[in-house]
């Protein structure tokens, strides 16, 4: 009959080197496609300034005390096209409107 003492630890040392490969292989391919999100999510971050620097405008507030509104005309100074604006609207009372106005529009002022 042969002896079988040595071949249980070799058997061990080829499944323990195989399982650190396996686990150094995924580690590897979680960390390449956690960098490229990374990187692409700061292209975009870094682009969207660049391109804010381009703007420049002037706020002329118009106050209506005939009808009780707020009005204003934003004036565009700058070297990009200013297409909308976002504005957080704060009422007296504490509520909060997101509004969004497009060039050329006159939805304002928002019904709160």
């Amino acid at each position: 009959m042969k002896n079988n003492k040595g071949v249980s630890p070799i058997i061990a040392w080829v499944l323990l080197v195989g399982f650190a490969v396996t686990l150094g292989v995924v580690v590897t391919q979680w960390t390449k496609t956690h960098a490229e999100t990374e990187i692409t999510e700061t292209i975009k971050y870094v682009n969207t300034g660049l391109e804010c620097d381009n703007i420049d405008f002037n706020v002329v507030y118009c106050n209506d005390l005939e009808n009780v509104q707020h009005k204003f005309k934003i004036y565009n100074r700058g070297l990009k096209t200013i297409t909308k604006f976002s504005l957080n609207v704060f009422s007296v009372s504490g509520e909060i409107t997101d509004e969004e106005i497009k060039s050329g529009t006159e939805n304002w002022p928002p019904d709160i």
